[in-house]
C-alpha cells in the first residue's frame, strides 16, 4: 500500500521506511527524508538509457571481425619430386546464384559469371548450392517455399552454358529444399530439375546425404545433409546433422582413403555451421572426420561473403567460396604436382593469368608440400603466348612460356631453388601481382578471418540471453532483498544509479503494480517455455516452431532461430509492456513524458508485428499471424495495462482534468 498525495504545482509520493518504493525523481522541499519530486529527465533514463547502454556493446560484435589461429602448419610428406613436365588441373566453382523466376534483376549475374568459367577450359564446374531463390515474390514480406517456376526457370536457362563443360555438379542448398515433407516428395522440385542430383539416378536419401562423382583428374565426394520434414527459411541456417548422416558421410569418404586423384569435399555449409548436435558412431564429429580423411579441401558457400574466406582446421584448409548473387563471383581451384590454390575473380579479365605455384601463405594445407626446394613458379595464361611476365624479389627472372597445354592454355614457368624461409615475389610487365609464401617443413600459425555470420549468430545468443536475465529480474513477481536497497538508492538520488542501474528502478515500479498484473507480465515472459511462435505447414502437415526448434509429426529438431526469434520477442513485446506499465505505475496525475511510455509499449507491438511478418514469415508463411507471441500475447497485455490504469485508480483522468482536485488515493 502507498499514500498518494496531489496538489495543484506538483504531486508527491510518501513512503514509509518500510515500504518505500517509487522512484520518480528529486527529493523535494519540506520533508526530504521520505519526500520526493517526480522529475521527467531522471524518468527517462531510468525507464531507457540502460537499454541504449547494452545495446550501443552490439556494435563491437556486428562490427567486429572474427579471426582464429590457423594453428602450425605441416608440410605434407614428398611422396614424388616436383615435375615440370606435369601439367596442373582445375576446375570451376559457382556458388549461391538464386536464380528467380519473379525478381530477375540480379540473375546477369550468373549468367555472366558461367559465361566467364565456360572461357578457361574447364571441364568440370562445381556449383555448391543455392540454385534459386524459392521465394515466389518480391515485396517485403516472404515465404520461403517450394516454387517450381523458379526450377523451370534454371533448368531451362542453364542447359546452353552447362553444355560447355564435361561435367556439371548442382547440389542443393538450403533455399533450394524450403518446406519438403520427404525426400521422394513430388514437390521436391530439386531432384527433377538439376543437372545431376536426378530423381532416376537418386532414390535413396542416403545417397543425397554423400555421394562420389569420379572425373579425370578428381574426385568430388557431394554432402547434401538435410533431414526431412525440411523447414522453411530460417531454420535450415545450420546443419543439424543425425548419426546416420555422419556415418554416411564418413564411410562415403573411407571408398578413397587410397585414392590417387585429388578429393575435393563440396557442401553447401561451412564447415562450421555444421552444429555438434550429434557424433558418428566412431564417435567423431564432422569436422574430425573431414581432416582424418583424405581430403585435399573443403569448398562451400551459403555466407556470401564478398572474398573467399580462407580457414584452417588443425592445417587442414576450408574455403568458404565467394558468390555469385550478391558479389558477382566465380572461382578457379587449380592443382599443380598436388599442391592446391584457390582463386577468386569477379571479371574475365582478372582471370587470364592465374598462378598455379608457388602457393601463397594463407592457401597453405598440410595436404599440401612445402618443404621442397627445388620446385617452380608457374602460371596458367589464357589465350595469349607472347606475354612479357618478370619476376623480382625471391626470384629475379623472366617467367618465360613452355607449351600448350590445352587448346589457348599456356604454361609459363621459372625454375627456383629457395631456402627455407618466408619468400616474397612480385610479377611486373604483361602481368602485375605479388605474394607471400613458405618453403620448410612447418610453418608457424598466423592469424586468419573466420566468416562472420557465426560471429552474428554469437552476438545475437550472447543479447538474448543478457537481456532475458534482466527481464526476468525485472518481472520475477516476489520481493528480493535487494529491493530494499533499491529503495534507499532511489531516496540516494545519484545520477548513475537513474542511468545505468535503471533497471532497478523500472523493476520497483513493476513492483507497485496490482498483483494479477505483475503476474501476467511474468507469464507473458515464460511464455516462450510452453507455446509456440508460429505454426508451420509442409505439404498438409502441420508442425511448429519454438524455442527449441521445430516440430512435424513426431520429428523434433534443434536450431538456434528459436531462441533468437524468442529473443526479440522478449525484446519487442515483453519488454516494451514492461516499460509501458512501469510508466502507467506512476501516471497520477499525468505527465506527458508518459506519452513515449505509451509509444515504447505500442511501438514495440507494431516493430513486432513487422518482424512477425518479414522474418517469421520466412519460416511459417500463410500461418505467420497465428502467432500466440507475437499477435495475442501482446493484444492481452496491452489492454490489461490501460484497463488497470484507467480503472483504478478512476481519477487518473479527472485528476489531470482538474488540478485544484486535491485526493489521496491508496493503490494497491
Amino acid at each position: 500500500m502507498k499514500t498518494i498525495i496531489f496538489n495543484s504545482k506538483k504531486w508527491m509520493i510518501k513512503m514509509t521506511e518500510k515500504q518505500g518504493k517509487d522512484d520518480v525523481g528529486l527529493l523535494n522541499e519540506g520533508d526530504s527524508s521520505n519526500t520526493i519530486q517526480f522529475n521527467p529527465l531522471k524518468h527517462f533514463f531510468s525507464q531507457y538509457f540502460w537499454i541504449l547502454f547494452l545495446a550501443s556493446f552490439c556494435i563491437i560484435g556486428i562490427k567486429y571481425q572474427p579471426v582464429q589461429e590457423s594453428g602450425i602448419i605441416h608440410s605434407a610428406p614428398i611422396k614424388e619430386k616436383w615435375n615440370d613436365d606435369s601439367d596442373p588441373k582445375w576446375f570451376g566453382l559457382l556458388t549461391d546464384i538464386h536464380l528467380n523466376s519473379v525478381d530477375r534483376s540480379t540473375n546477369y549475374r550468373f549468367f555472366n559469371s558461367i559465361s566467364a568459367l565456360a572461357n578457361f577450359s574447364i571441364d568440370d564446374l562445381l556449383i555448391t548450392g543455392d540454385l534459386v531463390d524459392n521465394w515466389g515474390e518480391i515485396h517485403f514480406s516472404k515465404y520461403g517455399h517450394q516454387h517450381k517456376p523458379d526450377y523451370e526457370y534454371y533448368h531451362e536457362n542453364t542447359q546452353e552454358y552447362y553444355s560447355k563443360f564435361k561435367n556439371v555438379f548442382d547440389l542443393a542448398g538450403n533455399h533450394d529444399e524450403f518446406g519438403i515433407y520427404k525426400f521422394q516428395s513430388p514437390n521436391h522440385n530439386f531432384i527433377d530439375f538439376t543437372k545431376f542430383f536426378t530423381r532416376h539416378n537418386y532414390q535413396r536419401v542416403d545417397e543425397f546425404w554423400a555421394s562420389s562423382a569420379e572425373t579425370d583428374n578428381f574426385i568430388f565426394v557431394l554432402l547434401n545433409p538435410y533431414r526431412y520434414p525440411s523447414p522453411h527459411a530460417k531454420f535450415d541456417y545450420f546443419v543439424r546433422p543425425t548419426t546416420e548422416i555422419l556415418d554416411f558421410t564418413q564411410k562415403e569418404l573411407e571408398k578413397h582413403k587410397n585414392a590417387k586423384k585429388p578429393i575435393i569435399v563440396a557442401c553447401h555449409y561451412p564447415m562450421h555451421f555444421w552444429l555438434n548436435t550429434a557424433v558418428s558412431s566412431t564417435k567423431k564429429t564432422f569436422i574430425e572426420i573431414i581432416k582424418e580423411s583424405n581430403a585435399s579441401i573443403y569448398l562451400s558457400g551459403h555466407i556470401h561473403p564478398r572474398n573467399s574466406v580462407f580457414q584452417h582446421h588443425d592445417g587442414f584448409l576450408e574455403v568458404a567460396a565467394s558468390d555469385v548473387q550478391e558479389h558477382s563471383s566465380f572461382c578457379i581451384c587449380t592443382f599443380d604436382n598436388g599442391r592446391v590454390s584457390f582463386h577468386t575473380f569477379k571479371k574475365a579479365e582478372e582471370a587470364k593469368i592465374i598462378m598455379t605455384h608457388p602457393v601463397p601463405v594463407r592457401h597453405i594445407s598440410n595436404r599440401n608440400v612445402f618443404n621442397e626446394r627445388d620446385t617452380s613458379i608457374r602460371l596458367l595464361v589464357f589465350g595469349n603466348k607472347s606475354l612479357n611476365i618478370k619476376v623480382r624479389g625471391a626470384a629475379e627472372d623472366e617467367v618465360k612460356y613452355q607449351r600448350e597445354i590445352k587448346p589457348d592454355v599456356y604454361l609459363y614457368s621459372l625454375p627456383i631453388s629457395l631456402d627455407s624461409g618466408y619468400h616474397t615475389i612480385e610479377f611486373y610487365g604483361d602481368y602485375e601481382n605479388e605474394i607471400d609464401f613458405f618453403v620448410g617443413s612447418k610453418m608457424a600459425s598466423f592469424t586468419e578471418t573466420r566468416y562472420g555470420s557465426v560471429n552474428l549468430f554469437g552476438t545475437g545468443i550472447v543479447y538474448c540471453i543478457i537481456f532475458t536475465i534482466m527481464i526476468l529480474f525485472i518481472l520475477l513477481p516476489v520481493n528480493l532483498t535487494l529491493d530494499n536497497f533499491v529503495d534507499s538508492c532511489i531516496f540516494a538520488n545519484g545520477f548513475c544509479f537513474y542511468t545505468f542501474g535503471g533497471f532497478l528502478t523500472v523493476r520497483s515500479r513493476i513492483q507497485t503494480l496490482p498483483k494479477w498484473l505483475r503476474i501476467e507480465l511474468f507469464l507473458a515472459f515464460l511464455a516462450p517455455l510452453f507455446l509456440p511462435i508460429s505454426l508451420i505447414e509442409d505439404e498438409g502437415h502441420i508442425g511448429f516452431n519454438c524455442l527449441y526448434g521445430f516440430y512435424f509429426e513426431g520429428t523434433f529438431v534443434y536450431d538456434i532461430w528459436g531462441q533468437l526469434i524468442c529473443g526479440v520477442y522478449e525484446l519487442l513485446v515483453v519488454l516494451a509492456s514492461a516499460l509501458f506499465a512501469s510508466g502507467m505505475a506512476i501516471s497520477q496525475p499525468w505527465h506527458s513524458i508518459f506519452i513515449l511510455d505509451a509509444c515504447v509499449g505500442f511501438g514495440g507491438y507494431f516493430v513486432a508485428l513487422n518482424y512477425l511478418n518479414t522474418t517469421v514469415k520466412e519460416a511459417s508463411g500463410p500461418l505467420t499471424n497465428i502467432s500466440p507471441l507475437f499477435v495475442f500475447i501482446p493484444f492481452i497485455l496491452h489492454v490489461s495495462i490501460l484497463f488497470w490504469r484507467f480503472s483504478a485508480p478512476a481519477e487518473f483522468f479527472r485528476d489531470w482534468r482538474n488540478p485544484k482536485n486535491n485526493t489521496k488515493k491508496k493503490v494497491d
